[in-house]
């Protein structure tokens, strides 16, 4: 059955790691203003906000990749693991959303894993 969080917030100016990981200066008003604008609140609210089990889909096929495409002369498919269902931005850079894991292979694997405290 899929699980859907509670709110998770954090900031994007914290990157969450003392000795890793790349600094980042983003323009947090635009952010906030792009993040709550009516685009990405309609794929929010329409379901078209998801995500995969790890950057491979994106690496491969990606910013949004479609149901899968042709990776080294193969076709390979690749199913959503979650989707947003909730968005939310303030100028400072706090981001708060909540996430549907969805009932697809790679959703009860990044489930799971979400369940046991791995994973960003």
């Amino acid at each position: 059955m899929p699980l859907i969080t509670d709110s998770i917030t954090y900031n994007v100016n914290q990157r969450g790691r003392k000795h890793r990981g790349i600094d980042r200066h983003f323009d947090c008003a635009d952010l906030a203003a792009m993040v709550n604008g009516p685009a990405v609140q309609e794929r929010v609210k329409a379901g078209d906000m998801v995500g995969y089990y790890g950057h491979w889909p994106r690496l491969k096929l990606g910013m949004q990749p479609a149901e899968g495409g042709i990776v080294d002369g193969a076709v390979v498919h690749v199913d959503p693991a979650l989707r947003t269902i909730e968005l939310q931005a303030n100028a400072d850079g706090t981001i708060t959303h909540r996430t549907e894991f969805l009932d697809t292979a790679s959703g009860e694997i990044a489930q799971s894993l979400f369940k046991a405290g791995q994973g960003g």
